[in-house]
């Protein structure tokens, strides 16, 4: 993914965290000169049946609404399933800071919890049904409803079709 205009890239550190999943570390000085260390995380969920991405929430599901921590939550996950082992967890949905509910889209293990209004209200990323990825933006979950398998909500789209779609400021 390319650095934006406004940034000067440091160093761009590369990991292969299992077969088929690769951690960037991108270290970039901001237009204001700070410093900023940034992550990100690419799976190849194509060509490897024993590799998926998965939504997770609370206690490894999503019926009941709360809180709990990206360690918690890894945990959860690996307590419920067997031969389960995450190679990279990430923050990603944004939502109630009192209720815990998910804002936007939310489906996990093909459960969608999302409220119609809110999942139309920001973009998304998902995996549908038929396993192919996407990035949903606003006002299009409507039309995928029903064919989510995994999904989440977010502000801002940063990069779509391995360009860089944000605005910068």
């Amino acid at each position: 993914v390319p650095v934006p205009s406004s940034m000067s890239q440091i160093s761009d550190i590369e990991t292969v965290l299992a077969p088929g999943v690769v951690q960037n570390e991108k270290i970039v000085y901001n237009k204001d000169n700070k410093r900023i260390v940034y992550y990100t995380v690419s799976a190849d969920i194509t060509n490897d049946d024993t590799l998926d991405i998965y939504c997770n929430y609370k206690d490894n599901q999503n019926k009941t609404f709360g809180m709990a921590t990206l360690k918690e939550q890894v945990a959860s996950a690996k307590l419920k399933h067997e031969n389960y082992r995450v190679v990279a967890a990430q923050n990603a949905a944004i939502y109630n800071m009192t209720t815990g509910r998910p804002k936007g889209a939310f489906v996990m293990m093909g459960n969608d919890v999302s409220d119609e209004k809110e999942g139309n209200k920001y973009p998304f990323f998902a995996i549908l049904k038929d396993g192919t990825p996407m990035i949903g933006f606003p006002d299009e979950y409507s039309q995928y409803k029903g064919s989510l398998k995994e999904a989440v909500g977010g502000v801002h789209v940063l990069v779509h079709n391995g360009n860089n779609v944000l605005k910068e400021s």
